[in-house]
């Protein structure tokens, strides 16, 4: 509730043409159902979507992307948790960057606000830039056997599930949500 208002202007404010906003009401409790039909009513392009009983199954959050997916139409989806908000060129740039490289997804840029993520933050990317072979997700070293990258790359992989990115086509194909409906780190497993 305190923060649906501040992600959903924000999502908005995009500079990106030709998108819609959904965001999935799962049965809040407090005022955010009220906020959004206040949005709604405002802002026409933000469509709230009543969730569905969760089937035992899932788990909460693949869940809810999941119902998003269904009901999104475009060609790139992002997803972003209700406690993001975005710079107006986000979605721009990670679509460019969707566009430009052969990768699944695209990682974002994090501003870091209060002091514990200014200490914390820094020291994550610190472990993922100089331990995690990135790269080799997306590009092929020559000396590396395709064996050997196709049985290490998921170990070469990191997510950022506050805001991720998707070209819908490869979504569908790694089977969207519904692959990782009982991960709990549901944004790496994609």
């Amino acid at each position: 509730e305190a923060v649906i208002e501040r992600c959903v202007t924000s999502a908005l404010k995009q500079t990106y043409p030709n998108f819609e906003v959904l965001v999935l009401d799962d049965n809040s409790t407090d005022k955010t159902t009220e906020i959004l039909k206040d949005l709604s009513e405002i802002i026409h392009n933000v469509h709230t979507i009543s969730g569905k009983e969760k089937p035992g199954d899932w788990l909460g959050k693949p869940w809810a992307c999941h119902q998003l997916s269904e009901h999104a139409k475009g060609d790139f989806l992002v997803f972003i948790d209700a406690d993001v908000w975005l710079e107006e060129e986000a979605i721009t740039k990670a679509v460019n960057s969707l566009r430009q490289s052969d990768t699944i997804t695209v990682w974002p840029k994090q501003r870091v606000v209060t002091f514990w993520e200014k200490m914390i933050i820094p020291m994550i990317y610190l472990g993922l830039y100089t331990l995690l072979p990135a790269k080799y997700v997306a590009q092929h070293p020559f000396w590396l056997p395709r064996s050997l990258r196709q049985k290490f790359a998921p170990a070469f992989a990191a997510a950022c599930g506050q805001f991720i990115a998707f070209n819908r086509e490869a979504y569908d194909t790694i089977g969207g949500h519904t692959s990782v409906r009982q991960e709990i780190v549901e944004d790496v497993e994609l």
